[in-house]
């Protein structure tokens, strides 16, 4: 018997959610975090593939054509054709957050880890692809608000937190915002989390008493804008304090640039050098 191949994070973390150790926020982020994916080449545009790197995996593909196969490691890819599937050409490489934009555009029905070790395969249909996309933009965004230099001056980040489908406000009972007084500076910067595991690492970390007075608003990013009118003492915006997603602090005037903000470009998959 041949041995399954090393565990990458997402492959470890889904095993251990059939186990009953991982939830699905857990899965989810790892998905979108990975940066090893292997997808069919048939996903990418021309521009996207001129450089990137290829794997045979099949002379034709044997996937039905309303599917996509995704794989986490080229090893569970490699496992389903000695099992007798045959994929075609794959991309490997490929960025999770990039890649679960694209899903909804080409399938109606994803599968990772198909064909091989049968305890690492997950499918997702029509009625899931919100949750994946929206996870996505979130982990997306995430990486473009850590790694700008200057928010305010970045249109296209302006527009994607526009454009985002949930963000997460932890509120006292009367509707104000929960702040951290002080932080990074500013007299009065309220919580806001990216994705639903982050909301919940801020929560449990307060106090019990606390905790119990708070409840959750998820509104989309034009609601994000029309909500901090209301909360008139909040003069910035502190992003996961907790994780697992990255922090940072937003200045209550980069909302303003937000509100006018156009739509967001359409995102290409970068293809992997």
């Amino acid at each position: 018997m041949i041995p399954p191949p090393p565990m990458s994070r997402p492959r470890a973390v889904r095993l251990a959610q059939a186990r009953g150790d991982a939830d699905t926020s857990q899965v989810l982020r790892e998905f979108m975090a990975h940066k090893e994916w292997l997808a069919p080449i048939s996903l990418f545009e021309g521009s996207e593939v001129a450089d990137a790197r290829k794997v045979s995996l099949g002379s034709r593909t044997q996937v039905p054509a309303d599917e996509v196969w995704i794989f986490t490691e080229q090893g569970t890819a490699i496992q389903a054709t000695r099992n007798g599937t045959l994929l075609g050409c794959y991309v490997s490489g490929v960025r999770g957050d990039a890649l679960f934009r694209r899903l909804p555009e080409v399938a109606s029905y994803v599968v990772i880890n198909g064909g091989g070790f049968e305890d690492d395969r997950l499918d997702f249909d029509r009625q899931s692809f919100d949750q994946l996309v929206r996870w996505a933009e979130a982990v997306s965004l995430e990486r473009a608000v850590a790694a700008a230099d200057s928010i305010a001056t970045n249109g296209e980040i302006l527009a994607r937190m526009r454009a985002l489908d949930a963000w997460y406000l932890p509120l006292f009972g009367d509707g104000r915002m929960i702040a951290k007084a002080g932080h990074d500076g500013y007299d009065q910067p309220g919580v806001a989390c990216t994705t639903p595991d982050s909301y919940a690492a801020f929560v449990n970390a307060l106090d019990p008493q606390l905790r119990q007075q708070v409840k959750r608003m998820v509104v989309n990013g034009e609601g994000l804008c029309v909500e901090l009118q209301n909360q008139t003492q909040v003069d910035a915006l502190y992003l996961n304090p907790f994780g697992p997603g990255p922090t940072a602090t937003i200045p209550r005037s980069v909302f303003d640039l937000i509100k006018t903000a156009g739509p967001p470009p359409r995102l290409s998959i970068p293809a992997p050098l």
